[in-house]
């Protein structure tokens, strides 16, 4: 019907909030022929922002590009991933255009890591599995983002819900409101983090500590010149306010277990570095030993 705009389907089922803003014309002219007509005429009409009871927001591709970039890593000539939109959960949308006639839209959910296609058609989305609340239901589920409101609260722009997927495991819900591209960034991260080369073990007490507890321990370094660099740890000479709070000390920067550079060095490695220290009349209570943490191994999306 003349006046109304493509994707009115979206609209009439998923009515503009108030914090959305038309998009500006220098954004409107950067993703022309990039972006189907009727993604920016949506964005002209009534701007990026969130959209319906779902939730849905549409953003401004440049500000979340790096970071899609960064989850999925394609060569220099692949075809080029435009991100679009974003659930309240954190899951992002993404537009190809395969050839001049073929496009699809897809979604990365940053907690499983896993990319799946939504639809061959960016319309179609929109109007019809956006729009439809037995297929929309499905993909943004309205009981978990019920839960979610009431546990942590009305999304602020730019924020979205997330879920511990830890506690999630052992049938515990904790959801947090947190800003979405320090979450994506956060997650992604992690995955750098999980495929890095496990970290040298320490060969000393002091080279086991995060660099803020070391300064605490610098007058325990042996000067005998013992094999090995050991440490020595005579809580035995000190007064007994002061046992107390270097073993406090102590005890939080174990339970750490990191290494100078950020990397977790293990238990096992602490261990070693803790056999070249002698106790006397005190030991590290059993609260401050580190426990053994589970990690999930990473794999980068590739489409």
């Amino acid at each position: 019907m003349f006046g109304r705009i493509k994707l009115h389907p979206f609209i009439k089922a998923n009515p503009p909030h108030a914090d959305c803003a038309p998009a500006t014309k220098g954004l409107l002219g950067r993703y022309e022929g990039q972006l189907p007509a009727a993604l920016l005429e949506l964005w002209r009409k009534h701007g990026l922002g969130r959209y319906g009871r779902r939730q849905i927001c549409l953003i401004d591709p440049q500000a979340w590009q790096s970071t899609l970039d960064r989850w999925i890593v394609s060569p220099p000539d692949a075809t080029l991933r435009v991100p679009i939109a974003l659930t309240p959960f954190g899951t992002l949308l993404f537009y190809r255009k395969l050839t001049a006639s073929d496009e699809d839209v897809a979604a990365l959910n940053p907690v499983t890591r896993s990319v799946s296609i939504l639809s061959w058609d960016l319309a179609d989305l929109f109007n019809k599995v956006l729009s439809d609340p037995s297929q929309a239901d499905e993909f943004i589920q309205p009981a978990m983002l019920e839960t979610a409101q009431q546990e942590a609260g009305t999304l602020a722009p730019g924020e979205a819900y997330h879920v511990d997927p830890m506690l999630l495991s052992m049938q515990m819900l904790k959801i947090a409101r947190t800003d979405a591209l320090a979450l994506h960034q956060k997650l992604r991260a992690q995955v750098d983090h999980e495929q890095a080369p496990p970290a040298p073990p320490p060969d000393s007490i002091r080279a086991a500590l995060p660099d803020k507890y070391r300064a605490a321990f610098k007058d325990v370094e042996r000067k005998d010149g013992h094999p090995g660099g050991a440490l020595s740890v005579d809580l035995h000479r000190l007064a007994p306010t002061d046992r107390a709070r270097r073993a406090g000390q102590l005890s939080a920067a174990l339970l750490e277990e990191r290494s100078q550079d950020g990397r977790s060095i293990g238990y096992s490695a602490l261990q070693r570095a803790v056999s070249g220290a002698r106790y006397r009349r005190r030991r590290l209570p059993a609260a401050a030993r580190p426990g053994v943490h589970q990690q999930v191994a990473g794999q980068r999306c590739r489409r």
